[in-house]
């Protein structure tokens, strides 16, 4: 059964914080070198009206580098962002390496549809560890084939890359 990876960014990192982008990766067979290339999507969220503005970070801003009105004109709906998820990720197992906080965003999004959240997350870090111990250099690589930049989709390709790379050294 294929597994999948989430990241998701946010209006900061408060309890009020709300999620402003949400992407996703499958992992493939293959070789790392073809990380780039891993199905998925990434869907910009405008923010539901329950959404509390006062949650909104000039930091976690400056690190994601959207901004409000970009969410608004370019974001899809909650229930929107939630048939995509739902469409593509139900019933699969969920890569996080943050599963607190993208759980509680998550949680956020779909109960701001008035829906649950169609799977649970797995810990991202517990699945990797032995072979990290083992190769710490994986990192390095899975960075300069997948970087992070705080954008979900791409943050999501590098956990991608990451799990392929360690899954392959054991």
């Amino acid at each position: 059964m294929p597994v999948a990876f989430i990241d998701i960014e946010a209006s900061g990192l408060d309890p009020n914080s709300w999620p402003v982008e949400v992407g996703w990766v499958f992992n493939r067979s293959g070789d790392g070198d073809q990380d780039n290339n891993s199905d998925g999507a990434a869907y910009l969220v405008a923010p539901a009206d329950e959404w509390p503005m006062s949650a909104w970070s000039d930091v976690a801003e400056g690190l994601h580098g959207l901004d409000i009105e970009t969410l608004r004109s370019k974001g899809r709906s909650v229930r929107a962002v939630c048939d995509a998820i739902e469409d593509a990720l139900c019933g699969m197992t969920v890569y996080s390496d943050a599963p607190d906080w993208d759980g509680f965003w998550l949680m956020r999004l779909f109960s701001a549809a008035g829906r649950k959240v169609p799977f649970s997350l797995a810990d991202f870090n517990q699945a990797i560890r032995e072979p990290l111990l083992l190769n710490p250099g994986l990192i390095e690589t899975a960075e300069r084939i997948a970087p992070r930049n705080h954008r979900a989709a791409d943050d999501a390709r590098h956990l991608a890359a990451l799990f392929r790379l360690a899954t392959n050294a054991v």
